[in-house]
């Protein structure tokens, strides 16, 4: 289900911006900043790059669920669990091109405020076994953001991180 979560809010972002942007290229990719051994990834070079950061239980969503059984025994089964996936939104573009990272991320949080909520109404194209995904801004404060870029080749670029509730599995 992760796969498809992510999946369907990068194609809903990248067609937007297309749109907006009158750009024939695909702008958002799905890729890590840096390949294997390090080195810039050449599929991530002047894009949009998602990129997960985390998954998490969501905490709140905990509940079992009690059935009666056949000859009198009790079943006990856990809810699905369900998870957040925290994501990055890096405008991965060259040094010369730095104002149109801030312009592609510009309009992907304009993409996010009007789209908040993915469901099967508003998304047709969700995978079943996904009923609804939002997602909103996350905050980090600066020494985990410092942290996080570290982990993920060390060079900042203009960034926005994400929060994406409620993927259940």
């Amino acid at each position: 289900m992760l796969h498809h979560a992510v999946a369907l809010v990068s194609g809903r972002l990248n067609h937007h911006l297309k749109g907006q942007l009158n750009s024939p290229d695909d702008l958002v990719v799905v890729t890590s900043l840096t390949d294997h051994e390090g080195k810039p990834a050449a599929s991530a070079r002047n894009r949009l790059v998602l990129f997960v950061t985390d998954v998490a239980r969501e905490s709140a969503a905990r509940s079992v669920r009690v059935r009666s059984g056949s000859g009198g025994r009790i079943a006990v089964s856990p809810d699905p669990i369900h998870l957040n996936v925290y994501f990055m939104l890096a405008g991965n573009f060259d040094p010369d091109n730095y104002g149109e990272a801030l312009k592609v991320l510009s309009h992907s949080v304009q993409f996010f405020q009007s789209n908040p909520v993915f469901d099967h109404r508003n998304a047709p194209e969700m995978a079943e076994g996904l009923e609804q995904l939002s997602c909103e801004i996350h905050n980090l404060s600066h020494e985990v953001s410092s942290h996080l870029w570290g982990v993920h080749g060390g060079r900042y670029v203009p960034s926005i991180h994400f929060k994406m509730r409620m993927i259940a599995i």
